[in-house]
């Protein structure tokens, strides 16, 4: 299969990403939220249409007249309240990252911060297939944004303006 996604150039988008997303379809309701049509004007799926695996040749085939994650969306999508439980978790079950930021300030506001907020679907999205389809890499990038939120709490950041050092927090 790596040697299938190497050996295919798919124009403007990555054929990792499409293979995960098409998978992540295969086990969670994955839909076009707009008709996906092809650079050339040819409509390939109707808004509403399924995503899976059986998708993936055909979103690969064509150059797309939008990227793929503008125009699709997930049931269970990871929003920023799922964040937050996902920090949380990691909070309690990571001793390192918990003390960091509780040298940091207050470990809460990480939580706080996140639930707090408006995360655009684009982001919801390609957060929803890290978490479902490469784990390691999600909790990779929970790691870097607790290092990174902690940095701004040590230096002082007044609490008001810490979502907004959030808002940086993931990809």
């Amino acid at each position: 299969m790596a040697s299938e996604l190497q050996a295919m150039e798919v124009p403007g988008e990555s054929p990792h990403f499409v293979r995960s997303v098409t998978e992540m379809g295969d086990t969670r309701d994955v839909v076009a939220s707009e008709d996906i049509y092809a650079s050339n004007g040819t409509k390939l799926l109707a808004k509403g249409a399924r995503i899976d695996s059986k998708q993936f040749e055909k979103l690969t085939r064509y150059k797309l007249s939008a990227p793929l994650d503008q125009v699709l969306s997930s049931e269970k999508a990871t929003d920023a309240e799922a964040l937050a439980i996902e920090f949380d978790r990691l909070l309690e079950h990571e001793g390192p990252y918990r003390q960091l930021l509780a040298r940091a300030g207050d470990p809460r506001q990480l939580k706080h911060c996140t639930a707090n907020l408006r995360l655009h679907s684009t982001l919801e999205l390609c957060l929803t297939v890290m978490s479902d389809k490469h784990p390691e890499m999600f909790v990779h990038t929970l790691h870097s944004a607790v290092i990174a939120f902690a940095c701004p709490q040590r230096m002082g950041v007044a609490p008001g303006e810490l979502p907004a050092a959030a808002g940086g927090l993931v990809p």
